[in-house]
């Protein structure tokens, strides 16, 4: 380093001062070293530190998966658990738990729908083979046949009365889906 002294505006002196540049040459060689070492290091840790943290926070993820997989083969009755969170896997898992809950409702209640139009149908059903059974197995008086075909008659405009208030239910149902 070099330092110009001056005096009333003239140059006296210049006084130079030198040191070896080794130990910073030194250090500077220790730190690339350290650099080229770490830099590896740091690189396998953030991948695996991002992979652990990654598979954590999608693991929620995974058990709506599983358990829809589960609902899809038909098991209405599954529910995913959650820790009560308030983040959006939380707030999906309530979501996905009360349409399944309002699915299995609703499957329920056209099961018992189907029980009750089987066990309406099956009644005038039952009438209209047995009378129908008799006409054909004996030969019955005029009477008896009028009486057996009035009963069939009647037996088969209830099937079609019921039949008809299923057909408008499913259409009124069909359009409030839409």
């Amino acid at each position: 380093m070099s330092v110009p002294i001056i005096y009333r505006g003239s140059l006296l002196y210049i006084v130079q001062v030198g040191t070896t540049l080794e130990g910073v040459e030194e250090t500077l060689r220790r730190f690339l070293l350290v650099l080229l070492v770490m830099a590896p290091i740091a690189l396998v840790v953030s991948l695996v530190g991002g992979w652990f943290l990654a598979g954590r926070a999608l693991r929620p993820v995974d058990s709506i998966t599983v358990a829809a997989q589960r609902i899809a083969a038909g098991d209405l009755t599954q529910r995913l658990h959650s820790e009560r969170s308030t983040d959006e896997i939380g707030r999906l898992t309530d979501t996905f738990n009360n349409m399944i809950a309002r699915l299995e409702t609703s499957f329920a209640q056209i099961r018992q729908f189907s029980s009750d139009a089987s066990h309406e149908l099956r009644t005038p059903m039952a009438s209209i083979y047995g009378f129908s059974e008799l006409l054909l197995n004996q030969p019955p008086d005029a009477a008896s046949q009028k009486e057996f075909l009035g009963i069939i008659h009647r037996q088969s405009k209830l099937m079609v009365d019921i039949l008809n208030e299923l057909l408008d239910l499913a259409r009124i149902e069909s359009r409030r889906a839409l």
